[in-house]
């Protein structure tokens, strides 16, 4: 079943809480002149947000803020379209960042944890599970059962072990449902840029998006080990169902 979702609507819920750590350090801002979203530090560097909060555009005048209100400059270095993902390059911070979850199957009936910086452009939370799959421009969609609101578009939706398992991109105004892409599809574009853009001898500072930093919760996020990370095709965009700005 394919459906047009509005975007831009995700997961204000509630106040963000202490034993989220790892993962409100990680939850940041994303503004563009007139616009905003949210991201997701993923490795040293690299931020994840949707493509339509850029602007589908490759672009170096975004600005990403933690929670603790400092900025940094940053570039759009890479779009995937058709998956709402946009890759964010930041030269002057290098962390902390969360890991990206290994793929698993299935999704539905994962109690997810979503962050997002909202309309009134503050953290928040908000738990709930996944409970449907479906097809957008060929590329999965998760519906999970919780609020969303305008500003929380590129956030993240966490497990238990705060790994990115999802990137939110829209909500549905009917069920209440946040819609997310899966983060297989995050991983892919930013495995792509780092192979094509990073000089070999810093893959290994890329190795936690795939999960591949350790076996089990106990793993720090924000370590780094291994080999080099494969080279991921990334889909060249099409034309997406009717959005909103």
């Amino acid at each position: 079943m394919i459906r047009c979702v509005l975007v831009a609507c995700l997961l204000l819920v509630s106040s963000a809480v202490a034993d989220d750590t790892a993962v409100i350090n990680a939850s940041l801002k994303v503004d563009i002149p007139g616009a905003g979203g949210s991201g997701v530090a993923i490795a040293p560097h690299l931020i994840v947000t949707n493509s339509h909060v850029v602007d589908h555009r490759i672009r170096n005048d975004v600005t990403v803020t933690d929670v603790h209100g400092r900025e940094y400059g940053a570039v759009a270095v890479s779009l995937d379209k058709d998956a709402d993902v946009a890759l964010l390059y930041v030269q002057h911070r290098a962390g902390p960042y969360v890991r990206i979850a290994p793929r698993r199957r299935p999704l539905v009936g994962l109690t997810l944890r979503p962050f997002g910086w909202g309309p009134k452009r503050r953290l928040a939370t908000g738990r709930g599970v996944v409970v449907s799959e479906w097809s957008r421009n060929r590329v999965q969609v998760l519906d999970c059962a919780v609020h969303s609101e305008p500003g929380d578009s590129g956030g993240g939706l966490f497990d238990d072990q705060d790994q990115l398992v999802a990137l939110n991109w829209g909500g549905d105004g009917l069920t209440n449902y946040s819609a997310s892409t899966p983060a297989e599809y995050v991983r892919q574009v930013a495995e792509a840029w780092v192979v094509e853009a990073m000089p070999q001898d810093r893959w290994q500072e890329y190795q936690c998006l795939g999960g591949r930093c350790g076996s089990g919760p106990s793993e720090p996020a924000g370590s780094a080990r291994g080999g080099a990370p494969p080279k991921w095709p990334v889909a060249p965009p099409s034309p997406a169902c009717s959005q909103a700005p």
